[in-house]
């Protein structure tokens, strides 16, 4: 109890990786006590709960980010929350070619969905956000998924000696969307009045 009463309160922030949202229902009558609840990744009618990514139990799903973080601050009494992880393995980006990876418009609308639903639960929901961390900077190698699931909003080449890297248009929209930096062309993404199409706005070397 002495413990208890130490910890209570010492918390610095409260750290939540995010990545998707799936379906869940109270577990079965004999189950055992230790499982909570059943999950699935459709519904009755085997409808996802968003759009499918490049790994089979990920679905963009941006209004849970919302609901997560606004329970968090009801149960916790409005913590400070650091989102540590939040990103999407983009579909098929492993078997395109530099031109069409690069432009990773699927990781763009994620991170563009998801902050959205970030800034209703700080001005709608009192959320005490801290920090937001995108994942990853890099392609890198997945647990489970090696190097065929890709994260990065920079694209590395494991084909040169360099590995040479490649930022995709998700980190020039990033940029532009938290720093307002960004090439001409990809700050049309940001800016209504533009009248590029989607198929120029990343110049490809």
């Amino acid at each position: 109890e002495s413990e208890k009463r130490l910890l209570a309160g010492s918390v610095d922030f409260f750290a939540l990786n995010y990545f998707t949202s799936h379906f869940v229902k109270a577990a079965p009558v004999g189950a055992p006590k230790d499982q909570l609840y059943e999950e699935f990744l459709t519904d009755q009618e085997g409808r996802y709960p968003g759009t499918p990514s490049d790994v089979f139990w990920q679905f963009s799903a941006p209004d849970g980010l919302r609901s997560t973080l606004s329970w968090i601050g009801r149960r916790y009494q409005r913590p400070e929350v650091w989102v540590t992880e939040s990103g999407v393995a983009s579909p098929g980006e492993s078997a395109k070619d530099r031109r069409n990876l690069l432009r990773d418009m699927h990781r763009l609308d994620y991170y563009r969905t998801h902050l959205g639903s970030l800034c209703a639960a700080v001005t709608k929901d009192s959320t005490n956000l801290a920090a937001y961390f995108a994942w990853s900077l890099l392609d890198a190698f997945e647990f489970s998924d090696g190097y065929k699931a890709r994260y990065g909003i920079v694209h590395v080449d494991r084909t040169s000696q360099q590995l040479q890297r490649y930022p995709k248009l998700s980190a020039y929209w990033l940029s532009h969307h938290f720093f307002r930096y960004a090439p001409d062309s990809v700050a049309c993404l940001e800016i209504r009045s533009c009248r590029a199409s989607r198929s120029t706005m990343l110049p490809v070397r």
